[in-house]
């Protein structure tokens, strides 16, 4: 079974994944083949907030799994997203085995470390990003978007009428800010251990898919906790799309706060569609240029925040 192989090549004891027959039960030759494959897998097991197990993890494994998409059906471009911490030492032996599978199937690829923040929008989200190109199909260079020096201001992406009455003791952010704790726009981690509490000015931590689930990021000058909807927008994620997912959510009567949950697992919109258009355009499928780099080039005000909405109304099908 290449499963099998896949795995013993990687030093992977198969009896440790518990869920190892469902994970790769997929039948990737009766899939369709797909000119683009595109995958954010599930980091945990690789996030330096979780246990680190890599691929021991059920969820780490999944990553492998896509790998037998692609040696089946060798789309023509591809997008891979991971949590930074997958370059680690740690993980070197399950990164390196699937950059040698897509060398053996003659792709090029580049890999880079990319931050929402650096896209316009105001959210320190650090993801390690690769695209491949199949051989045949590259008609130019491979190449990473250039990262903008600023970005927009927060209050822009923040629901400022809405304002609460939660009053929390916050010791370890009183120490940092004083009086300014309760007079600027911060957003702050109160889920998790003071380890990984950080001040970020005028940025939004990490949002993950445990602490939204949560409700634990706070924003003490509006005296409540981070909205749905400034989650969403501190993602790039439309408003249309958002509702949609609430909806979907409802009519599958899906558990409290799954949308939540999803929204810390996806791939920052800004980011992807930064990437996206440079894969397109190098193997051949589009030829969009530097004109289609919206998230690069929109003025960062009130405009930044609106951007993912207007893209959607302009474009949608």
């Amino acid at each position: 079974m290449l499963h099998d192989a896949v795995a013993a090549a990687c030093g992977i004891d198969t009896r440790k994944v518990s869920h190892y027959a469902d994970i790769c039960g997929r039948d990737n030759a009766a899939a369709p083949r797909a000119d683009l494959y595109t995958a954010g897998y599930p980091c945990p097991s690789y996030s330096t907030l979780g246990k680190k197990r890599g691929v021991l993890d059920d969820r780490g494994f999944v990553s492998l799994q896509g790998l037998m998409y692609i040696a089946e059906k060798r789309p023509r471009a591809i997008i891979l997203e991971q949590v930074a911490a997958i370059l680690q030492k740690k993980h070197s032996k399950i990164f390196q085995f699937m950059q040698k599978i897509l060398r053996e199937l003659d792709y090029r690829f580049e890999i880079r470390v990319l931050n929402t923040k650096q896209f316009t929008i105001p959210h320190s989200r650090s993801r390690m990003y690769l695209i491949a190109v199949a051989r045949e199909s590259l008609v130019h260079e491979l190449s990473f978007p250039p990262a903008r020096s600023e970005h927009a201001d927060l209050h822009f992406f923040l629901e400022k009428d809405k304002v609460g009455t939660e009053v929390l003791s916050l010791p370890f952010y009183e120490e940092k800010l004083g009086n300014r704790l309760f007079q600027k726009g911060y957003i702050l981690d109160v889920g998790s251990s003071q380890r990984f509490q950080s001040v970020m000015p005028n940025l939004s931590p990490c949002l993950t898919k445990s602490r939204l689930k949560a409700a634990g990021y706070y924003i003490p000058k509006l005296r409540r906790r981070l909205t749905l909807a400034e989650a969403a927008q501190l993602q790039g994620v439309p408003p249309q799309i958002l509702q949609a997912m609430e909806e979907a959510a409802k009519l599958h009567r899906l558990p409290k706060r799954s949308v939540d949950e999803s929204l810390g697992d996806a791939m920052s919109v800004n980011v992807l569609m930064s990437v996206l258009r440079r894969a397109l355009d190098a193997c051949g499928l589009t030829k969009l240029g530097s004109g289609k780099d919206f998230w690069l080039q929109v003025p960062l005000g009130e405009a930044s925040v609106k951007l993912s909405k207007k893209l959607f109304d302009k474009y949608k099908r």
